[in-house]
């Protein structure tokens, strides 16, 4: 026999969609979901006061699956700012577990401020074969952004015995060409004269200081994004990781500094690469400071076949505590068949000989 089974149109009921923003309270910093609320499919749009701003996205269900395609974003009024889409630029899966609003799998738009206003932001994330994700929200422009400062520098630590002193990643207003790589460049797979790394190059450190003091107000650094190729294939996870809170960039406001060296005093941001698969993966970091325009830059990472391991089982109490309690049993269920085995015997014994003289 045969059917026809029609899939996609309508709303996917099982995926979950919002903004992920921090949120302040008496117990300390954390994080909340705001979900996008639609009333008589007209948006009723929250109020965001952040430049860059993390969407939350996930699938709910043991066995509910979803790809999503390449996000895009716009403002309501171009003449007053910009947006561009970070994080997994290019599209993703999730499965059952996962979710969207991690440091290492993100959907982040960054709004670049042309004039002072209020404006609406609106992002689109397509889930084929079901209606597009949308959402909204207000944002207000209090002053435009200020072009980068040329004493802001970013420079790669070295990380390796036979580099002797950091790299200049951006300096003086310029990129790197070595460092050159785009979202547009991404999308093409155009990778070429753009600097790699290793296998073995696992954790990279960049220093983030100004050269000579400012005069105009301070510089405040308000968080990094990480852009890679399509998540849930990608042969690398990648993430932002703060080993020292004194001097680490991580999503809180942190304020730079002069600094007479990029390894004394600079704020670090270190940058984990995590092999899963072998291929060339392509990795964007941006930067982003307050009223300032972002930094961004990019390089490849080279990622090997991940070599199997032995696994290892290590004693515990309590596993120990199981193995001794079965061998107290075994042993003692032993010594009781011997127990009853010889006494049979000896019984066998002294019956024999009456049972031979009755046949």
């Amino acid at each position: 026999f045969a059917f026809t089974k029609a899939c996609g149109g309508g709303v996917n009921p099982f995926v979950e969609f919002g903004l992920y923003q921090p949120a302040h309270s008496n117990a300390g910093f954390g994080w909340i979901t705001e979900p996008f609320i639609f009333a008589n499919k007209s948006r009723v749009c929250p109020t965001v006061m952040f430049s860059t701003v993390d969407y939350h996205l996930r699938v709910v269900g043991e066995s509910a699956y979803q790809a999503f395609g390449t996000p895009t974003a716009e403002v309501s009024d171009e003449d007053k700012a910009s947006v561009t889409v970070r994080g997994s630029v290019l599209g993703g899966r999730l499965t059952p577990g996962s979710w969207v609003n991690a440091t290492s799998n993100k959907i982040s738009t960054a709004v670049r401020c042309k004039a002072v206003g209020r404006f609406v932001v609106k992002i689109t994330i397509p889930i084929p074969p079901f209606e597009p994700l949308v959402g909204a929200y207000n944002h207000s422009c209090m002053a435009i952004d200020a072009n980068i400062p040329p004493e802001l520098t970013v420079a790669l630590l070295p990380f390796k015995p036979e580099m002797e002193s950091p790299i200049d990643v951006f300096s003086h207003m310029k990129l790197a060409k070595p460092f050159g790589l785009t979202v547009d460049r991404m999308a093409k797979n155009d990778l070429s004269d753009i600097i790699g790394f290793s296998p073995r190059e696992s954790d990279l450190r960049f220093a983030v200081h100004l050269t000579k003091p400012l005069k105009r107000k301070e510089v405040l650094f308000m968080g990094a994004t990480i852009s890679t190729a399509e998540q849930h294939t990608s042969p690398v996870r990648a993430w932002i990781k703060s080993p020292d809170p004194e001097t680490s960039l991580d999503r809180k406001p942190v304020t730079i500094s002069h600094t007479t060296s990029t390894s004394v005093d600079a704020k670090i941001l270190s940058i984990h690469l995590a092999c899963v698969a072998k291929g060339e993966v392509p990795v964007q970091v941006s930067l982003d400071f307050k009223e300032m325009a972002s930094v961004e830059f990019g390089f490849v990472k080279t990622c090997e076949a991940p070599k199997a391991r032995n696994k290892k089982v290590y004693l515990t109490a309590s596993t120990a505590m199981v193995i001794l309690t079965a061998v107290a049993f075994l042993g003692g269920m032993g010594f009781f068949s011997y127990y009853v085995s010889k006494t049979m015997s000896s019984e066998t014994k002294k019956m024999g000989p009456e049972v031979v003289h009755a046949i």
